[in-house]
């Protein structure tokens, strides 16, 4: 981004959790820490489920995969708006990292929500551990820290993707 759009700066709409105050942070994407995966991380892409014995092989989804995920889920929610949400997300995320199991393709996400719905609760657990590792093993640091402008406490937040990031405003 700050090659292309030749600005390193990138407005991050916040609440504090303390005192409640909205603010925007403002954050110099060349000073945002980035996580870099380790060898001994990417043993976590592949596990044997404990009940099913499934042998699951996951992926880190592309952004691409990840914005797709969105566009459907707002899809389904504005067409089902009294969904549980939290419910929906979980699975979708978790649909979203499942490439393989025992060796049967799972890119069509429909197919991955519904063999994640009826996984037994115990390896449904397990994935979800193991999807929550991944998630925060690499990548841009989810520790950025501003302080209030209105309390001076500290308050940390990770990066998230909105249309900011691609097309930034201009005030």
């Amino acid at each position: 981004r700050v090659l292309s759009l030749l600005d390193d700066t990138y407005k991050v709409a916040l609440q504090c959790p303390f005192c409640s105050t909205e603010f925007i942070h403002e954050v110099n994407l060349t000073e945002v820490p980035i996580n870099y995966a380790k060898k001994e991380d990417l043993k976590l892409l592949e596990l044997q489920l404990k009940v099913s014995q499934d042998k699951i092989k996951l992926k880190i989804p592309t952004l691409n995969q990840i914005i797709n995920m969105q566009k459907k889920l707002e899809e389904y929610f504005d067409q089902f708006p009294n969904a549980d949400k939290v419910e929906k997300l979980s699975l979708a995320i978790n649909a979203v990292y499942l490439d393989k199991v025992n060796g049967t393709d799972m890119s069509m996400t429909e197919l991955a929500e519904e063999y994640i719905t009826n996984l037994d609760i115990i390896d449904n657990r397990q994935l979800e551990k193991v999807i929550s590792k991944l998630d925060t093993m690499f990548g841009i640091s989810n520790n950025i820290k501003t302080k209030c402008p209105k309390c001076d406490r500290e308050v940390l937040h990770g990066l998230p993707i909105t249309n900011e990031l691609f097309s930034p405003s201009e005030d």
